[in-house]
C-alpha cells in the first residue's frame, strides 16, 4: 500500500487561531513513542496530492475500524503545546464551524478530486488516516465517499489543539455518514511538531488549512514523515 501526505492549500479567509482530547470508544493507552532517527522529511512513499491552491491559517457502528493504531504519548509536546484561551478557542472553533461555507464551496471540485485520488491510494480495507489540524472536519464528506475506490473500515485520527473543535468535528462525521459505513473518528488533543503517534501508523496524513498556523513547520513535516509508513 502507499502512504500518503495529503496537503491542500487554499485562499484564506480572515480567521485566525488554532484548531482536540481523546474522543471514541476502545482503549487508548499511551505508550511512549519509539527512538526517533534522522530521516528526509519525505520518502518517495510520501505522495504530495494538493499544493496547487495557497495557505491560510465514538460513536463507532458494529465492525467498525476501531482504535487500528494506538496512540502514543508526544515526546517534547510541552514546547509547542502551549496554555490556551478557552474562551477564545470556543469563538474560532464556532467561527470555522459555521463561517466557512462559501469557502468550502469554492474549493470542493479541487478537495474532490484530490480526496478521491487519496482514497484510490489506501489500502482496501483497515487503513488508519491522520488529520491534522483536524478542526471542524469540514473534510469528512469527502472521507465518506462511497464509489468503488473508496477503502472500507478506516480508523480516522484527528489532531488538533482545540479541545472545543471535538463537538464539530464528530458532528460533521455524523453528517457525512462517516460512522455509518464502518469507519471509526478519533478526536485527539495535540500538536503537529510532537503528534501522539508511534512511528510508521499511518497510511495517510492530511492536512488542509494547518501549515501556516503551525509554530515549526518543518518539525511538523519530520513528524509527518516518522509515523507514515514505509514503501
Amino acid at each position: 500500500t502507499m502512504a500518503a501526505v495529503f496537503m491542500l492549500s487554499v485562499p484564506a479567509p480572515t480567521l485566525r487561531g488554532g484548531s482536540h482530547p481523546v474522543v471514541g470508544l476502545g482503549a487508548h493507552d499511551y505508550t511512549a513513542p519509539s527512538a526517533r532517527r534522522a530521516a528526509p522529511l519525505l520518502s518517495r512513499r510520501a505522495l504530495f496530492l494538493g499544493g496547487a491552491l495557497a495557505c491560510p491559517c465514538c460513536i463507532l457502528q458494529p465492525e467498525a475500524a476501531s482504535a487500528l493504531t494506538a496512540l502514543a504519548k508526544p515526546s517534547g509536546a510541552q514546547e509547542f503545546d502551549l496554555p490556551r484561551d478557552k474562551a477564545r478557542d470556543s469563538g474560532f472553533a464556532y467561527g470555522m464551524a459555521n463561517s466557512m461555507a462559501e469557502y468550502e464551496r469554492a474549493v470542493a471540485p479541487r478537495k474532490k478530486e484530490l480526496f478521491s485520488k487519496l482514497l484510490a491510494s489506501l489500502p482496501e480495507t483497515d487503513a488508519v488516516v491522520v488529520e491534522l489540524g483536524m478542526g471542524s472536519f469540514p473534510n469528512a464528506e469527502y472521507l465518506a465517499a462511497t464509489d468503488t475506490a473508496s477503502p472500507q473500515r478506516m480508523d480516522i485520527v484527528g489532531v488538533d489543539p482545540n479541545d472545543s473543535m471535538e463537538g464539530y468535528a464528530l458532528r460533521s462525521a455524523r453528517r457525512a455518514g462517516l460512522l455509518d459505513h464502518g469507519h471509526s473518528i478519533r478526536v485527539v488533543h495535540g500538536v503537529g511538531e510532537a503528534l501522539p503517534l508511534r512511528d510508521r501508523v499511518a497510511d495517510a496524513v492530511v492536512c488542509t488549512l494547518t501549515l501556516c498556523s503551525v509554530v515549526d513547520p518543518e518539525r511538523v513535516l519530520f513528524e509527518v514523515r516518522r509515523v507514515l509508513k514505509r514503501g
